[in-house]
């Protein structure tokens, strides 16, 4: 047996746990469905709609007693896009962190800009003491 027919089967077997496009509801079609990724735990999966051309990633999960969890999710990226977006660093809560202080930082700048800003237009209102 071929790998191609092997893996063509078994994607066969997973389009039934896929559902349908999220944007105009038709079934998503296995022509159309590329393999991301593959673990134990996981089958990721970049699709494009045939009708309204969304495209979507899906991962499905294999549980305990046969169930199968799957997720479906729009993205606006290609699938030649996902090897380079799978290799991409993940982000740490430092990270996040990070960004949080500074947007905490430019907003209080902000702010207080806003206030230097406003002060400013009233003083300039007043009417002018001559001596």
């Amino acid at each position: 047996m071929s790998k191609a027919y092997e893996q063509s089967t078994f994607l066969k077997g997973e389009m039934s746990f896929m559902g349908r496009c999220p944007v105009c509801k038709a079934a998503f079609s296995a022509d159309q469905t590329s393999v991301i990724q593959r673990t134990d735990r996981f089958s990721l999966f970049h699709v494009d709609c045939q009708r309204c051309k969304s495209s979507s990633l899906i991962t499905i999960t294999p549980g305990p007693m046969q169930l199968v969890t799957s997720m479906v999710m729009l993205t606006d990226l290609h699938k030649d896009d996902m090897p380079k977006v799978l290799k991409a660093q993940l982000l740490t809560s430092d990270d996040v962190l990070a960004v949080h202080a500074h947007f905490k930082t430019t907003v209080h700048l902000d702010k207080t800009f806003v206030k230097t800003h406003k002060t400013f237009k009233t003083l300039k209102k007043q009417p002018q003491q001559h001596l």
